[in-house]
């Protein structure tokens, strides 16, 4: 968690859509039309919203050449990187332009039914989720920014059990990631897992803080599946100038 700049830029960037089908643009580097998939990388980075480094975020995102990019804290001042992103990640929706928002999806696979839920629209956290096909099956992905525990342990811990009924309702495979602001040993955690029924990544991989000191101390990122899926490798990056370490998980389906 970090608190937003003061500074609000309006306008949105979000690339142009129908109402179900994101249908991109740029280059799809042949790894989506006539392939039969049955996994894919999916990159879970929180940037940090002071992060101005944006040579080193884009950096990482190309080390990593994951499938699926989730940003979070990817407001204003990170949207000069929206143009090389779309030229590996086609397909796309964020709230860049929002603070108390700033979430981004990028995909090399074409996204249906995308849902961009910004704070206040409802009583759960800032949220995307979208659709991709994988093999036969069709895979939800949802990305959330749950608030920290410095607003109250009350609206940690309601965001998530919020989070954990809207994952718990949905059909067919699902991974659910993002800065979720717990860790493995919290109530909010423990109930999050158990209600949403999701399977939780299984390692303890400390995110955050990367500063002041080098080595993060805690792992408030998380990666959940459904039982439909699950996880070939599970590691964390560099920080490329963020406070949080990201998450680049390989999800196969069973």
């Amino acid at each position: 968690y970090s608190a937003a700049p003061a500074a609000q830029t309006a306008g949105s960037t979000m690339t142009p859509a129908a109402e179900k089908v994101d249908e991109g643009n740029g280059d799809q580097s042949g790894r989506i039309a006539g392939q039969r998939r049955d996994q894919f990388k999916l990159l879970a980075f929180n940037t940090y919203n002071y992060n101005s480094d944006l040579e080193a975020v884009w950096s990482e995102v190309r080390r990593h050449d994951a499938d699926v990019v989730l940003m979070i804290e990817f407001g204003p001042n990170k949207k000069p990187l929206i143009p090389r992103m779309l030229q590996r990640y086609p397909f796309h929706k964020s709230c860049d332009y929002d603070w108390d928002c700033a979430i981004a999806l990028f995909s090399r696979l074409p996204m249906h039914n995308i849902e961009l839920v910004e704070s206040g629209e409802d009583d759960g956290p800032r949220r995307i989720s979208a659709k991709i096909a994988l093999g036969k099956q069709v895979v939800t992905i949802i990305g959330s920014h749950i608030l920290s525990p410095n607003h109250g342990p009350q609206a940690n811990f309601a965001e998530l059990d919020f989070l954990a009924n809207l994952a718990r309702e949905r059909d067919g495979p699902m991974v659910v990631a993002g800065d979720l602001n717990t860790t493995i040993w919290a109530h909010s955690f423990d109930n999050f897992r158990r209600k949403s029924g999701l399977s939780h990544m299984g390692h303890l991989i400390p995110t955050w803080p990367v500063s002041p000191l080098p080595l993060p101390q805690i792992g408030i990122d998380h990666v959940f599946l459904s039982p439909e899926l699950r996880l070939t490798e599970i590691a964390a990056g560099d920080a490329a100038g963020s406070d949080h370490l990201p998450l680049i998980a390989t999800i196969m389906l069973r």
